[in-house]
């Protein structure tokens, strides 16, 4: 199973942290990093970034727009490791998700345990 820590790492802006969600899993390193200087989460794999999901703040609604894992690393399941990151990171800071992406849409939709923190 996965072992799961987690620290926060406040930025100037008070609505914005960054939190690290470090997954370990057959030595292999999984880490997703909200980003906010750039608004999007990022997921890291052993240290290489290998996807995003782009975002905008309105108060206290993250919009997703966009999910994305880069194409030599696709197919390894990344984008919902990103997405459970995503969904840790809200419930931590009582943000909600606002899913305009299709993948994200479909994520929080087969997962009936992600309603508490999505709106619209």
């Amino acid at each position: 199973m996965q072992a799961a820590s987690q620290s926060h790492h406040s930025t100037h802006d008070s609505h914005r942290q960054t939190v690290r969600m470090d997954h370990s899993e057959s030595r292999t390193t999984f880490q997703v990093v909200d980003r906010a200087d750039r608004s999007q989460f990022e997921i890291h794999v052993d240290g290489e970034q290998v996807g995003l999901a782009s975002y905008s703040l309105n108060g206290d609604v993250v919009t997703i727009p966009h999910v994305e894992t880069f194409p030599e690393h696709r197919g390894n399941g990344y984008a919902e490791r990103l997405m459970d990151g995503v969904i840790a990171d809200l419930r931590i800071t009582g943000r909600s998700l606002r899913p305009l992406c299709p993948f994200a849409r479909s994520y929080v939709d087969e997962r009936p345990d992600t309603r508490d923190v999505v709106t619209g």
